[in-house]
Parts: structure tokens; C-alpha cells; sequence
């Protein structure tokens, strides 16, 4: 069983008719999981309310603190990591978002 907001479900299943499903779980089955996400992230959507917004972004701030806790024992046991081109580009990767979350939110006035 999949638990979602009533809202999310509400996207889900105007995509899944769009395609020409009767049933979402039908849908789900039969489209890439990147394509789902688009549809139920509310940032992606044209008019989410702001509560929605709030609600989603601690929710995702939480994932992310989470992750980099991880990430942040994985690199205690291996400070090898960066002798990998593909861990070098994760991190280039990961410095270029943190970077630009930084830019981000010192131009909504937080100090960072």
C-alpha cells in the first residue's frame, strides 16, 4: 500500500488519465520513476500553495541532513574516496549544490 497526500494522489492520477490509464497503479507500473517524482514534487508544480511548499521543503531538508550524515561517516572510513574520478565528480557535484543552496538562502536573508 502507498500512503500520499491527497493532493499528490490527485497529480498522480490526472497524469495517469492523461496517458490513458484507468487505474494508477496500472500508471505507475509503466512510467519511469523520475517521471512520478517530476509529477509529485510540489516545486515542480504551477501554482502549489505555500504550505505545501513549507511542508515539502522540511521534509526534503530532513532527507538531505540525514544523507549527509551518512556521506559524512562514509568519508571518515574512507578518505580515499577522491582518488575515484566518479567520487570526485559526486563531490564537485554535491560542493555546486551546496554552494548554490548557500546563495540561495543568503538572498532570502538568512545568515550563513
Amino acid at each position: 500500500m502507498i500512503r500520499m497526500k491527497p493532493e499528490t494522489h490527485g497529480d498522480l492520477l490526472r497524469a495517469a488519465k492523461a496517458d490513458g490509464y484507468k487505474r494508477l497503479g496500472e500508471w505507475l507500473d509503466n512510467v519511469p520513476a523520475e517521471l512520478v517524482y517530476r509529477l509529485s514534487s510540489p516545486a515542480r508544480l504551477n501554482n502549489p500553495s505555500l504550505q505545501r511548499l513549507s511542508e515539502s521543503f522540511c521534509e526534503y531538508a530532513n532527507e538531505v541532513a540525514r544523507a549527509l550524515d551518512e556521506m559524512r561517516l562514509i568519508v571518515e572510513r574512507n578518505p580515499m574516496l577522491d582518488d575515484d574520478a566518479e567520487n570526485r565528480k559526486g563531490f564537485q557535484n554535491l560542493r555546486h549544490a551546496y554552494d548554490g543552496l548557500i546563495r540561495r538562502m543568503e538572498e532570502l536573508g538568512f545568515e550563513m
